[in-house]
Order: C-alpha cells, then structure tokens, then sequence
C-alpha cells in the first residue's frame, strides 16, 4: 500500500531518492517493474507526491454538518454536500469532537486516536499502514549494520547504505561529478548536435527524461515481454497543469523551481541563467503537454486500450521523421526487440513535430534542469539539506526522517531485489505463506459462490468470470526465485567508492538484466517486484493477486489474530484485490492475461450502469471546502472496497458465533490516518482511492449486517436507504 509506505514519505518528492540513477533511458531495474494496473495501495499517490497542494482551505465546522446522509438520488442531482467531516486531516478532531457510530462510524471507531494522532518524525501523516512501515524499516535498518551478516545481497545493501552516509566524500565531490554532463549539453548548438548527443553513450545514460523506455508484457501473449515505449515524465506532473493550474499544480512548481535552481545555481549558472533555463523548460513543456495524457485520462477505464498500440521498428521510422527515436533506441540496442507497444502516440508525433532548431533552446532547457534535479539528494550535505526542506515544506511534514533511515531507504530503493531476499531471510516463514495461501485460497472459492448468486450477470458471462476466477495466479509473501544479483559490483566505502559510482554499477546491471529480458517468455517464478513494501495488489497482466510479505503484520495480519480481526484486515485486502478481476478494467483482461474483453456486451452495459450510480454518488461529496471530488477517479477502487466486504461478510455467515461489530471496527482501524493539509489535497487531486473515511463509511452502510450490527435508523448519518445503496457487486 504505497500511499502509505516510505515512497511518499521518505522518497519525497519531485526527485526522489531512487531519481539518484540516471534515469533517461532505463527503467530502475533491480527490480523490474509489473505492469500491475491496480493495486491496493495508493500507487497512483506515487504521482501525487510530485504534486503540491496549498495550505488547506477552511472546513466547515464539525456542528454545521448534516446529521442525515442525502439519498444517492438527491445527492446526485442536487448540490455537493458534506456527509461526514473529513476527519483524515491532522488536529481537525479533537476529545471533544461528537462521535457517534450511526452518524459517523469512522470518526465513532477512530477518534480516540484521530484527536491525539502525531505523525512519526519524518512522515507527513500518521496510519496504520506508516505505523507498520515504519516497524518494517526499523529492522531492516538494524540488518544495514548487522557485520555477522556475509551474504552478497546484504554487503551490497551495508555498503550502499554506508556511501549514503559518507559525507566526507560527498562534500568532496559536491556537484562536481555533475559537470561533464552539464558541459556537454550545454555545448550543443544545433539539431544535429543534439541528436548527436542523444544516440551517444552519455545521451544514452544521461539524456535525462527526454526519452524512456520499461518492460511490460505482450498484450496479445502476457506470457512474453515487450518494450514499452513511454511519454516523458513533465515538471508539473499532469499534463492538465499546463492548460489551468490548480493549487496543486502552484505548489507542485514551487517546489519542482526550488529543487532545480539550487542545483542549476550548484553546477555553475547564476540565478538570472538558472531561472531563464527554468522558463525555458516551461515553454517546451506548455507545446507537448496537450498530446500528454492527463492524471484523469490515465485513470479512465479506456485508457488500458488507449495505451495498447503495438509498433513494429520500421513504424517508428514513419513516424520519427525528425526525432531520432529509431536511432536512439539503435544505440540503446534496442532495435531489435520483436515487440513493442507505443503507450501515447500522440506524444511521439508531438515530439517529432517539435524537435526542430526553433525548439532547441526549450529542449536543452529540458534535459538539463531534469538531469541536474535529480541527483539532489545524492550530491553534498549541503543540497541533501535543501531538499529536506523543500520536501517538509511540500508535504506540511515538521520533521525529516533521519540520515540513518534515509541512508537504508536509498540502498532499498536501488537494490531492492537484495533488500527484499534478506528481509524473506530474516522474517518470514513458509508457515504464513501457506496461512495467506489458505485465506486467498477461501476467498477464491467465495467468490465462485458471490458470481453465482450475481442475478444480473448472464450464463455466459458468469462462466467466462468463474473460469478466469479458478486462472488466478496467487503470489503469497514472497517467491522461491529470484532475479540474481550476483553480478552487482561497486567498490564501498573503504575502497574508495562513492554514490556517483554506486549509481552507474545499478544503471549497468539495470542495462544488462533489462536485455536479457529481449525477445524472451516471462518466468512465472520471479516476481516483477519487491516484497518489503506494505502492499497488495491484482495484477490483470497476469490475472494474479499479489499478496507481499510486507502486509503482513498488524493490523492487517498475525497468526494470533481472531478471525473477525483477519478479515477485516487481509482478508478485506484480498477480497478487495480479486475484485479488481472482475471491474471496468479486469474486465479487458483474459484468464491468461491478454487483452480480451470477455463480457457479454449487455453484462458490461449493466455494469457500468450499476457503476455509475457510485460514480454519481461520489462525485456529490466535498471533501474539503471549494474542493470537488471525482468519482470516475475512484470508481474502480471504491467497486473492489465493497466487493472486498461483501466477500468478507459472506464468509462470516458460516462462521458460527461471528462478532459482526468486531469485524467493522477492525475494518475501520485498519484505514485509520490523519493526513497534513497539503498530504491530503494531493490525494483528492490524484489519488483513484477514496480517502480513508470515505472508503470505511461509504463501503459500511451498504450492508444490511452493518446496518442491523449498530441499530442504524433512517435519519442517522451511515443510514442509506436499500434503493439508494450503490454497491456495484
């Protein structure tokens, strides 16, 4: 669940820390990355945290709210309202804050701890989910010091970890290292320079975000890989920015100019050259960003077909008949990859038609404020600094996470194979994965029964699902094969090395394991991830559920739990992630992976349909003052929330003596959190999950066990009339 994991909150911002490797070719691949559409986790809120809102808009206080909650019909059609304060944001409940159940259940459950909650030094928000992170980091940072450990996986993360923190040296280098480069794309003036530049061994490592390329599987044979061939990454993160602003977009600039003025002002420019480069970059950006898919189009359920659009080599050609793509990727000895998918080819159009001599100021512009940006964190103390200050100001955090936690979240973000193979090592047992694997297994067959009770699904459709269902590959904690690691070499510390040279050893074995993976079939055996994150997800590339080691502990999992308690922790988790199989976005996915849509076109239409009664109901709620909400963003996930309790509860009816209240509040404590203003704002903006107390309230009052448990009575507040209950399964 990455939301709520060290990515937002210690990786910070527009350049995180994993930004240290030269990212303008390859992806970061020591662990290559899934093509997992969905997740549990708030992945999209990765984005988001290169988002910046302004300081939070008043809220209306807690006594002007609607005791009642409007019918879906009248909440819809009529103006947005207020059915619950938003009680995710930090010090807004406080003891005295009126909490009842029947009007609010997750402020009833949580405001004990919502009045009193402090975010642990270092993140922008308190949770369960950072709570359980922070306990995962704090031993494995015990691992990064621990001398009785010998295995290669664990020198290289000690030795990672101790570069970090050799300032000496990094002080010594400063920006230095950074010169050549900056020199060289300086130096360019003309277009053939350029493309000169590009297809030469340092374009290829260093052309940074011009050009990007990952791993994905084959749409039509999820059993082989493909290249994808990606848009640039822009400063302001959504393309929507460049046409109107938002308060986000404001913030998320300010900071973005801070981090990149520093560093241009760090390799040599004045100010005055510093800011000019910047508005430079700016004008370029403005030109592409309209043939870049915005944050709401990449989350739209047409957007999977939209990216799907395989190319051969010699249409690259045809397109490229000025942006030297074709000759890059020669360089990058690509070119002969069987498959490739172009994921916006808009994009590439727009940037063959811009790279010309009238753009070439903007497009220098571009590559070097993003090449210089992203080694802040891994140049001197100095700038480290600077970036903590403008990563606390960017998310409302007080404090920054220590040198010592910074230091083992940089050598787990670029070795994240061996960080995940010593934390399996070291904590997990095959007896939890066989328990994980016995609950999948459950809900699997819970949900064969909820497809056949489904009324408004046809004959064909329901056996298209339950075969797809009975398909599903389940990953359980972590795998019994990994990518090898063996051939990563950097010289440590006491040998003289550095984070300059640290970061080239990744980017070449990131180099080499991306091209071994060329023209070749997927091994089901290795997982395209790590498993230290406290997160889970369903991927439809593979039509497998993900369920990682990280999760597993409270309040989510523990062996001693009762069965309430791990239900309405991983059990909800899983339930919520098979659901993902069967929604607007699973449903373009076939029992192998493929891209094949297999529902009957009057199953999809009802469907949608049912959809967008949620869609509307959603898109009714202020979640903050002036702020509206989208709920064609948070659809899916809001869909996959209540068929994840709806599984639950269906396993509890053969439960003998199940204690529904248990199993509720356990729900509600699993998504307790209290967001800084600006956290918050980010993830209404960007966020395709509902925000916390609207994924417990929402999902809760469309239950009949929910509302009988409490005594819920029309007029009170989690009262939801059977005719206006918007659940989708």
């Amino acid at each position: 669940m990455s939301r709520k994991s060290k990515k937002i909150v210690s990786l910070a911002l527009t350049f995180s820390l994993l930004a240290a490797l030269p990212t303008g070719a390859y992806v970061s691949a020591d662990a290559l990355e899934s093509t997992a559409e969905y997740s549990f986790a708030e992945e999209a809120a990765d984005a988001a945290a290169d988002s910046m809102a302004e300081d939070a808009a008043v809220l209306p206080a807690a006594d002007s709210l609607p005791a009642d909650v409007e019918s879906v019909a009248e909440a819809a059609e009529g103006p947005a309202f207020y059915p619950w304060l938003n009680s995710n944001i930090l010090k807004i409940v406080t003891p005295d804050t009126a909490a009842d159940l029947r009007d609010d259940f997750y402020l009833g459950v949580n405001r004990d701890w919502l009045s009193t909650a402090e975010p642990i030094p270092g993140y922008p928000y308190a949770s369960s989910f950072v709570t359980l992170t922070d306990e995962i980091n704090k031993k494995l940072l015990g691992l990064m010091t621990d001398k009785s450990l010998t295995s290669h996986d664990a020198q290289l993360l000690q030795s990672a970890y101790e570069l970090f923190l050799d300032w000496d040296t990094r002080n010594e280098l400063g920006a230095d290292p950074l010169l050549p480069h900056v020199e060289a794309i300086e130096a360019i003036s003309s277009l053939d320079e350029l493309t000169e530049y590009l297809v030469s061994d340092e374009g290829i490592y260093y052309g940074d975000g011009f050009w990007s390329i990952g791993l994905g599987y084959d749409s039509a044979d999820s059993s082989r890989y493909d290249l994808e061939i990606n848009s640039l990454s822009l400063s302001l993160g959504d393309s929507a920015e460049y046409e109107q602003m938002t308060p986000n977009g404001q913030m998320t600039k300010q900071a973005h100019d801070a981090m990149v003025l520093w560093m241009l002002k760090k390799t040599g420019h004045s100010e005055e050259e510093a800011q000019a480069l910047i508005d430079e970059c700016y004008a370029f950006e403005e030109k592409l960003a309209p043939s870049v898919m915005t944050v709401a189009e990449r989350t739209s359920p047409d957007a999977i077909e939209k990216s799907i659009n395989p190319v051969t080599f010699e249409d690259l050609k045809e397109i490229c008949t000025s942006y030297p793509l074709p000759a890059i990727l020669e360089a990058a000895n690509c070119a002969d990859w069987e498959l490739i998918n172009l994921n916006e080819p808009a994009w590439l159009e727009k940037m063959n038609e811009l790279y010309t001599e009238e753009n070439l100021e903007g497009i220098k512009a571009y590559i070097l404020t993003t090449y210089v940006g992203s080694y802040m964190s891994i140049v001197d103390e100095e700038s480290f600094r600077e970036y903590q200050r403008i990563s606390r100001e960017r998310t409302g955090a007080s404090e920054s996470l220590t040198d010592e936690m910074n230091a083992y979240n940089y050598a787990g973000a670029v070795l994240n194979t061996s960080l995940s193979k010593v934390f399996v090592e070291k904590y997990m047992t095959p007896e939890i994965r066989e328990d994980i694997r016995s609950i999948i297994g459950e809900v699997i067959d819970t949900y064969r029964v909820m497809l056949g009770e489904e009324d408004w699904l046809s004959e064909e459709t329901r056996a298209k699902a339950v075969e797809k269902l009975d398909h599903i590959t389940v990953n359980a904690a972590y795998p019994d094969k990994w990518e090898d690691t063996e051939s990563i070499e950097f010289a440590g510390k006491d040998d003289g090395g550095n984070l300059f040279e640290l970061t080239e050893a990744i980017s070449r074995y990131s180099i080499g394991l991306f091209d071994s993976k060329k023209n070749t079939t997927v091994d089901p055996e290795i997982w395209n991830f790590g498993v230290t994150d406290v997160n889970a997800y369903y991927n439809p590339a593979d039509n497998s559920i993900n369920i990682i080691a990280g999760i597993l502990g409270s309040p989510f999992y523990s062996e001693n739990m009762s069965v309430e308690e791990k239900l309405g922790g991983i059990g909800m988790v899983i339930g919520h992630e098979i659901s993902h199989a069967f929604d607007t976005g699973g449903a373009q996915f076939d029992l192998n992976g493929n891209f094949a849509n297999w529902w009957a076109p009057e199953d999809y239409s009802a469907f949608t349909e049912r959809a967008q009664k949620l869609i509307n109901y959603y898109n009714s709620i202020v979640p903050m003052e002036g702020i509206s909400y989208s709920g064609d963003m948070v659809q899916g996930e809001a869909i996959a929330d209540m068929g994840g309790i709806k599984c639950m509860l269906r396993i509890a009816k053969d439960i003998e003596g199940f204690d529904y209240e248990k199993f509720f509040r356990s729900f509600a404590d699993v998504w307790k959190s209290a967001y800084t203003p600006e956290i918050e704002q980010m993830l209404i903006a960007q966020d395709t999950h509902p925000l916390d107390y609207l994924r417990v309230n929402v999902t809760c009052m469309q239950f009949p066990e929910f509302q009988e448990t409490f005594g819920i009575q029309e007029g009170d507040g989690m009262y939801l009339a059977p005719e206006d209950r918007i659940c989708v399964w």
